[in-house]
């Protein structure tokens, strides 16, 4: 590594390039030994930094941190593309067979890549994490492992089906929920810039059922405050499903921070004013990761007669003038002896009599 010293002089030096890249103990911070200039904050300003990991930390640090967060399926990703039109877009998973004559997408096939016999997808790593916070690629990770547990539950506000105004007064009211909880919710603004994303951190792997039955008792304790709050968010939460889909990876989600979408604020974490935070790192290392009886306890404080609230008959609905049927008691006799029930993406249970 050839670089001139700060010093302000002529003089031309010469480093490893390993040692150019290390890192070093300063005032109980790690930091690169090797700065540009420009990156060098007076001690004044350094001791107002916040502790812990900020924009001023090393790369290393950053992506450690990403990945306590944005923890999905480590075996397989998903990598945006676009064709060169740009008239197509999406995602899919990450796979060195990808376009290859081994590839059945390469003749225009329509095989699953989960059950295709040539697969040999890249592991989500440090290795993508860097090439999406340095805009190499956009990564999109699967939240839900194959023994159906996640780290994290997202909601994802599509830009496509709200007006900007609906969508400040969705995220206002679920904000404003959290806030009365003291429930640590991360916003982001989405890669487009049009949609939002909620994310709720666990500190280690839970069960997706009760991730889910998070987030949708805290939707239907908003619904009851907020009257407005359409019945398509129980639909936004991502995992979408309590059990891995077959022959499937479940949905994805795209991940923050990509550098491309953050040159427009977009892809970036955002206070209640719907501004980028200053230093998305420092916001990011003070987010709290629940654990599964912290989660369990807001279910409980958030819905004690279920995730889905109370069902009642409404008053409009009543006709007075009508008698009401009498209350049918059920007895033994009005069961079947047995009841075949078939498991898949939900239960199946055949009805018999009427």
């Amino acid at each position: 590594m050839v670089y001139h010293p700060s010093n302000e002089t002529s003089e031309i030096w010469v480093c490893p390039a390993a040692a150019w890249d290390e890192t070093v103990e300063q005032n109980g911070r790690k930091i690169k030994r090797f700065r540009h200039v420009d990156e060098i904050l007076p001690d004044s300003l350094m001791a107002d930094m916040p502790a812990g990991i900020n924009k001023r930390s090393d790369s290393a640090e950053k992506v450690n941190l990403f990945l306590s967060l944005f923890t999905g399926r480590e075996d397989v990703y998903a990598k945006r593309f676009e064709n060169a039109k740009k008239t197509k877009s999406g995602y899919t998973p990450a796979c060195y067979s990808l376009w290859s004559p081994l590839c059945p997408k390469t003749g225009g096939g329509k095989m699953k890549c989960g059950d295709c016999p040539n697969q040999r997808f890249i592991p989500f790593n440090t290795d993508a994490v860097e090439k999406h916070l340095t805009g190499e690629l956009t990564v999109g990770v699967y939240p839900m492992l194959p023994d159906e547990t996640c780290r994290f539950l997202a909601f994802d506000f599509d830009g496509k089906e709200y007006n900007p105004e609906d969508l400040r007064r969705d995220v206002a009211a679920i904000r404003d929920v959290c806030m009365e909880k003291d429930i640590n919710m991360a916003v982001e603004r989405s890669r487009s810039g049009n949609g939002i994303h909620f994310w709720l951190f666990f500190g280690d792997y839970i069960p997706v059922g009760t991730a889910r039955k998070f987030g949708s008792s805290l939707i239907t304790y908003t619904m009851n405050k907020h009257h407005e709050l359409p019945f398509k968010t129980y639909d936004r939460m991502i995992p979408n499903q309590d059990t891995m889909p077959a022959g499937g990876f479940g949905n994805l989600i795209a991940l923050p921070l990509q550098k491309g979408s953050r040159k427009n604020e977009n892809s970036s974490f955002i206070d209640e004013n719907f501004n980028a935070y200053a230093d998305q790192w420092s916001y990011l290392y003070s987010i709290k990761k629940y654990t599964q009886e912290e989660v369990e306890a807001f279910i409980r404080q958030l819905s004690p007669s279920g995730e889905l609230g109370d069902l009642h008959k409404d008053s409009e609905d009543e006709k007075p003038w009508e008698g009401k049927k009498p209350e049918r008691k059920l007895t033994p006799f009005d069961f079947p002896a047995t009841v075949k029930i078939v498991r898949a993406n939900m239960l199946f249970a055949a009805r018999f009599g009427k």
